[in-house]
């Protein structure tokens, strides 16, 4: 596997995530082409684009849900109550859109307009996001996901295990390909920006630079969620609003 972690690192750009999450993705695509050998798929992805295409695809970071972590969404509810003028926000790696479909409906609950731009590095994602339609199964309740808010149906239709956001919510977000890693923050004045869950798969020597993104990305006074599991590898950026929630306002 050394040769094939190499070749993905060193040739096609990826040194900045981290070896193990490369190879479960590499593992994921030798089974999705059913190929068994490391040497075999290496060959393939020296000749063939598309692979590599679908390789830097599959590194979208796609553990999500309709309001992960409730207790965080409760705390970012009480800070956006406090203002009531139009919000700009960004949802970075949004993978299948449930993110930035989530805030759009909180702002819509508390009456604030908002405007959402949602990035993610995985063109299928993307277009599963822009059809913002889910299914529940037995790995996914989208009724317990969604039972945050009070009135479900008001933002998403459904139909047996079949849930669509409305066309009222999707117009709030726009989403568009970013790479967090080699590419500059999609805009420099955003109220708030959702990157949660992005830098635990990255190299620590990496994080700086997304973290100073990150702040160029916001405004001064601007509100920045991570992950619940995750903290600010640079100081001076930005102070602790809420360190258990990792929600934090730019200095």
């Amino acid at each position: 596997m050394t040769d094939v972690l190499s070749f993905v690192k060193n040739e096609l750009g990826l040194r900045a995530y981290k070896d193990s999450y490369l190879m479960r993705r590499i593992n994921a695509r030798m089974i999705r082409r059913g190929i068994r050998d490391t040497e075999e798929y290496l060959k393939i992805l020296q000749e063939d684009k598309e692979e590599i295409r679908a390789l830097k695809d599959a590194l979208s970071i796609n553990v999500t849900a309709f309001f992960r972590n409730p207790e965080v969404w409760q705390k970012l509810k009480e800070i956006l109550e406090e203002d009531d003028t139009p919000i700009k926000a960004w949802s970075a790696a949004c993978a299948d859109g449930r993110e930035p479909y989530s805030l759009a409906m909180l702002c819509e609950e508390i009456g604030r307009d908002i405007k959402i731009i949602a990035t993610d590095i995985d063109e299928d994602a993307l277009a599963a996001a822009r059809r913002g339609v889910y299914e529940d199964s037995s790995v996914t309740n989208l009724m317990k996901e969604l039972s945050f808010i009070g009135n479900i149906e008001k933002y998403v239709e459904i139909d047996g295990k079949t849930f669509r956001v409305k066309p009222s919510i999707k117009r709030k977000v726009t989403f568009m390909r970013h790479d967090m890693i080699r590419n500059a923050p999609p805009a420099s004045d955003f109220d708030l920006v959702l990157c949660r869950n992005f830098l635990i798969y990255i190299e620590p020597e990496y994080k700086p630079k997304v973290t100073e993104n990150l702040y160029l990305a916001l405004k001064k006074g601007g509100i920045l969620v991570l992950g619940k599991t995750e903290s600010l590898p640079v100081e001076g950026y930005f102070e602790a609003v809420d360190r258990i929630n990792r929600i934090y306002r730019r200095v």
